[in-house]
């Protein structure tokens, strides 16, 4: 099956999770969607999403469910589209340089943006004037998640050193143990995934 609509370089092709819906960007600065279910596109073409990006779109991904779609561009744009609606939800802004690709989490709550600015941003949808920020721009230290055993990078751990004790230590919470944790259960100490209020999180996202 040979996808055609873009009359510039493709930079992405993303798909939901049944393969059946396929979202494509371009240095054209469109977004086309091809149905593979109905493979109307064959007839009539692709499905052209609102012209929303003022520069080449550099990447796309899509929920699993096949609802949303985020692209990200050389405009310093993160947009998050509804498919259903055939529009765009919300223009993301904050990065100082290229967005050079996006993702979501496997739940669909959260997207991922990483950006020449040296920058990792993670927006919550339901939320998404909130974001949290990862400053590249130091020397990063890997350490260790004391509850999934995986390694991810930072520059600056945030701690409560003030509450933490000998018997009571803080823990070292990667981003996404903390995502799953939810408010249910709270541990003794842990570092805080919702304080918005800071204008750097300064932590890396990086889970291998």
């Amino acid at each position: 099956m040979t996808l055609k609509g873009h009359e510039g370089s493709v930079s992405q092709c993303a798909f939901n999770k049944f393969e059946r819906l396929y979202a494509t960007c371009s240095w054209d600065k469109n977004v086309l969607l091809y149905d593979a279910t109905t493979g109307s596109f064959r007839r009539e073409g692709p499905t052209i999403l609102p012209k929303v990006h003022e520069g080449s779109v550099a990447a796309c991904h899509m929920s699993n469910n096949g609802k949303l779609l985020v692209t990200g561009g050389y405009d310093l744009r993160v947009v998050l589209w509804d498919l259903e609606a055939m529009t765009h939800k919300i223009i993301l802004r904050g990065h100082a340089d290229w967005i050079n690709d996006v993702c979501m989490t496997s739940d669909d709550k959260w997207i991922v943006s990483v950006s020449s600015d040296c920058e990792i941003r993670l927006w919550h949808i339901a939320n998404c004037d909130n974001r949290l920020v990862m400053d590249n721009s130091k020397l990063l230290k890997i350490v260790n998640c004391h509850r999934c055993g995986k390694n991810f990078s930072s520059n600056k751990i945030k701690r409560d050193e003030s509450e933490a004790t000998p018997a009571a230590p803080a823990v070292l919470l990667c981003v996404f143990c903390r995502m799953e944790q939810k408010q249910t259960v709270a541990p003794t100490h842990t570092y805080s995934l919702d304080d918005y209020d800071q204008p750097a999180f300064n932590e890396a996202i990086l889970h291998k």
